[in-house]
């Protein structure tokens, strides 16, 4: 395993999130980290950030640092992680996100028009 994703336990990746996962991670060299569907409060996140960077200290190296990549938006762990990767100490993390800058056009029942995020083209960042 050299990557997880944390991604909330109710949803699920898209196909073009997965070929990306497995184009950059290889098929089964990572895995999905659930985030139960009400989410976790700080101080039940703290342990956890702190076992994901045990993780990294285990699997990861300066040369292949072990990676955790955000599908689902847990921001205090997301600033945790990021921050002990930018750290000098610690070139066994590295902390990345899902983008996608497609939009497609929906039209509902009532005629409104609204974008949402498209299926494809997702990349890390």
């Amino acid at each position: 395993m050299k990557a997880t994703v944390v991604i909330n336990e109710q949803h699920s990746m898209l196909p073009d999130q997965v070929r990306v996962m497995d184009t950059i991670f290889g098929s089964g060299e990572w895995d999905e980290f659930p985030v139960p569907a009400a989410g976790w409060s700080y101080s039940e996140m703290l342990p956890i950030a702190g076992s994901l960077i045990e993780t990294a200290e285990t699997l990861g190296t300066a040369e292949e640092p072990f990676t955790v990549v955000f599908l689902s938006p847990v921001p205090a762990m997301l600033k945790l992680l990021a921050k002990r990767s930018g750290m000098e100490d610690c070139r066994f993390l590295d902390v990345c996100v899902f983008h996608n800058d497609k939009r497609e056009a929906k039209e509902l029942p009532n005629g409104k028009v609204i974008h949402t995020v498209a299926k494809t083209g997702w990349i890390l960042v």
